[in-house]
């Protein structure tokens, strides 16, 4: 579930739309829970669904050094591909403010972004320019093939 819910949240950020700009944190913080304490104990993982349908906000902390299986599956009229699993790695601490008014990005946890406010998520997640590309392979023995790169790179 929770790998759902971190890949709707890159492709809205893929995807982008344009709305939002910062907002701060208010007197009451919802609750916070970390990647590891989800780790420790997916049972949490309730609660942070929950906070999607309810007006219980909560607030997950992406740890700097930890990592979290991915899942990557794309089931389209036009095109599927089998699930793929990776590791995503994070970098730095990234705050995720998930409510049913939407998703909000922050970098220290006090002045949240919409994740639909393209340029501000960049800018917390550290990519400045950010590109995304698909290169068509050919190996001898091997066939044709492609390859899905997302990357991103601070400044210009």
């Amino acid at each position: 579930m929770f790998q759902r819910l971190l890949l709707c949240s890159c492709l809205v950020l893929c995807c982008g739309c344009a709305a939002g700009g910062r907002h701060h944190a208010t007197p009451e913080q919802p609750r916070s829970i970390t990647l590891s304490a989800l780790k420790a104990n997916p049972a949490m993982l309730q609660e942070v669904e929950g906070a999607f349908s309810h007006d219980t906000p909560c607030i997950l902390l992406l740890e700097q050094g930890q990592s979290l299986p991915l899942t990557l599956e794309v089931n389209t009229p036009a095109v599927t591909m089998a699930p793929v699993t990776g590791q995503l790695v994070f970098h730095r601490d990234i705050h995720i403010r998930i409510s049913a008014k939407g998703l909000y990005l922050s970098s220290d946890g006090q002045t949240w972004t919409s994740i639909r406010d393209v340029e501000q998520t960049k800018a917390i997640l550290g990519a400045d320019h950010a590109t995304l590309s698909l290169a068509l392979k050919a190996l001898a023995g091997q066939g044709a093939g492609a390859v899905l790169r997302v990357n991103g790179t601070a400044g210009r």
